[in-house]
């Protein structure tokens, strides 16, 4: 069962149902049951006679289905990227699965387990096993096509599985294990632990090959900044640490108002600073709502907003802007990841090999969203042409 969302539990209303069942009319309740044991549990538990399904459908139509046979759904994580999007006329997108709200049809679907590769053919290489990875290697193995998938971390997920260990994001991990089960249904060879260079895919031979291995960061063009004064968010996830005492978060996009929201909730002190004068700006009013209230209300943190950092001191930053001149005392200081143009073609791939490639997800340029990577995947998995595999 899931965790409560950033704050919000599973089944969160359903408490609230349970008195009207006294009035003699069936009742039946909904938010955040996108769960079949929550919804088991709230009808077994007299607090309603049936449940309300919304976003768990828009994740996968075939919901009911599914559970009612036991299968595996593609899972809701309640990003609210769909409720911030109803009111504004377009197709209502969905995170998870990028055949819903599409303006025109995609050619995603289910994807189904196929004999029609042979052990010679050397198939699909997938490089990368972040989500853009992911859904291209489902996609191409639901098609035929024999695929297989590599890694250089020794787990799946990429940036993803680092956001799951955030506060606001308990439901991440299980779109990640929907991604496992799917491959390994569909046959796809996944091997973890495994940095892609020529020897390895000369050893593979693939007949294509997708680049799914995101854009390198790249650090702030100030004075100072780098290591070991400053460290990239994702690098401090993968670390696997406790959360800092304090430290300030140079930044001001989603990632650093996850991070900030989870260093503040398990006791840090935090301080914000950015040029940006929004916190998260690029996602919704929903999806940003619960975490900037818990920071704007918590007395140990800091939002400094409007500012530009100039400089990176052994003990100190210093900003620009509203209190020009402000040195930040905190020690631990975190950015958040600005990228890099990815290169067309990375040195290790063979140039005289005539195997054709394609980047996928941000190595091919697209930003940075769960939605608009699996999308890509989406067009990239489409143009395979049958004769591979």
């Amino acid at each position: 069962m899931d965790g409560a969302a950033g704050g919000v539990a599973p089944g969160i209303l359903a408490e609230h149902a349970e008195p009207y069942r006294t009035l003699g009319l069936p009742v039946g309740v909904a938010g955040r049951i996108s769960d079949p044991q929550v919804a088991e549990e709230v009808v077994a538990r007299g607090r309603a006679d049936f449940v309300s399904v919304a976003r768990a459908l828009h994740a996968d139509p075939r919901w009911p289905r599914r559970v009612l046979a036991g299968e595996p759904f593609r899972p809701c994580i309640a990003c609210n990227v769909c409720i911030d999007s109803l009111h504004g006329g377009a197709p209502v997108p969905c995170s998870v699965n990028p055949d819903v709200g599409a303006p025109e049809p995609r050619r995603s679907g289910t994807a189904r387990p196929s004999s029609r590769h042979g052990p010679s053919g050397g198939g699909v290489v997938v490089v990368g096993g972040g989500p853009a990875g992911l859904e291209t290697a489902r996609l191409a193995a639901g098609r035929g096509l024999k695929v297989r998938l590599l890694e250089r971390e020794d787990s799946l997920g990429g940036r993803f599985r680092l956001a799951a260990a955030l506060h606001c994001n308990p439901g991440h991990h299980r779109v990640l294990d929907w991604y496992a089960g799917e491959l390994d249904r569909l046959g796809v060879e996944v091997r973890t632990g495994v940095a892609a260079d020529a020897a390895v895919l000369a050893s593979l031979r693939p007949d294509a090959v997708v680049l799914a291995t995101g854009r390198a960061p790249r650090l702030p063009e100030v004075e100072g900044a780098g290591p070991p004064h400053v460290a990239e968010i994702a690098e401090w996830l993968r670390e696997g640490g406790e959360p800092p005492e304090q430290c300030t978060i140079w930044g001001a996009d989603q990632a650093a108002m996850a991070v900030a929201d989870h260093i503040a909730v398990h006791g840090g002190r935090v301080q914000i600073i950015a040029a940006r004068e929004t916190l998260a700006p690029e996602v919704g009013p929903r999806a940003r709502m619960l975490p900037v209230a818990r920071l704007a209300e918590n007395p140990a943190v800091r939002i400094l907003l409007g500012r530009r950092v100039v400089r990176v001191g052994t003990d100190h930053l210093v900003v620009r802007g509203p209190a020009a001149g402000r040195r930040s005392p905190l020690p631990a200081r975190f950015w958040s990841r600005r990228s890099a143009p990815g290169p067309e073609r990375p040195r290790w791939l063979p140039a005289n090999t005539g195997t054709p490639f394609r980047l996928v997800g941000e190595a091919a340029g697209v930003p940075n969203s769960l939605g608009a990577v699996l999308r890509d995947a989406v067009s990239v998995a489409g143009a395979f042409p049958a004769e591979i595999g």
